[in-house]
């Protein structure tokens, strides 16, 4: 075997043998607890609002009659579609409507899960199935069951959920976060002291003093 084919089986070893290194990964960032099941009733025509059968706070059923719209000479009632709690009124009695105008919000308060907004660049580091606790009590908030595959034009982000989303937070909350990848790939690992010019690899992520390499 000649210099060259011995010089090539090395390197193909080696960058192979980089190829299968992994790191393990945490990310700290931010969730908002949002709900899962919320309904707005909308006004569908021009009327004035005749009666507003439901308060803020109040538990309603499916069916349940929210507000009455007079249109024209037609007396309109709106009605929950779903099983939940009257969040917001949006107009009082009396109030002139038009069409597409929101009348009442219901929300199910038992229904909820936590929305993450990552980079692009974050987005790539993670997975479903990647746990998630909360940065300050360290406990377990569930799994990643969600990444969008599109970036948020308006923000520039990618959106994350994790459904499964059981304690007592409120809507609305905002969470301090880690997301753990027990296993990010990377082409080579090295510690931060130890990067040089030398190392023509593209940073992937830096965690606990150590570099991983793609």
């Amino acid at each position: 075997m000649n210099h060259f084919k011995l010089l090539l089986l090395v390197s193909t070893f080696s960058l192979s043998s980089w190829a299968t290194t992994n790191m393990p990964y945490e990310l700290k960032t931010y969730a908002i607890v949002k709900p899962s099941n919320i309904s707005s009733s909308v006004s569908i025509g021009s009327g004035l609002v005749q009666k507003v059968h439901v308060e803020l706070g109040q538990v309603v059923k499916v069916s349940t009659s929210l507000i009455e719209i007079l249109e024209e000479n037609t007396l309109r009632a709106y009605r929950s579609s779903l099983v939940g709690q009257v969040v917001k009124i949006h107009v009082t009695q009396g109030a002139a409507v038009s069409p597409g105008m929101p009348l009442v919000t219901v929300m199910d308060p038992k229904g909820k899960f936590l929305e993450i907004t990552l980079s692009p660049e974050e987005a790539k580091l993670m997975s479903v199935g990647a746990k998630v606790r909360d940065a300050k009590s360290k406990e377990d908030l569930g799994v990643l069951d969600f990444i969008s595959s599109l970036v948020d034009p308006d923000n520039g982000g990618v959106v994350a959920h994790v459904k499964k989303f059981g304690l007592g937070n409120r809507v609305g909350e905002v969470i301090h976060v880690v997301v753990q990848v027990p296993e990010l790939k990377c082409s080579r690992v090295i510690a931060m002291d130890k990067l040089d010019d030398s190392d023509r690899f593209k940073v992937k992520a830096i965690y606990q003093k150590k570099i991983c390499l793609e």
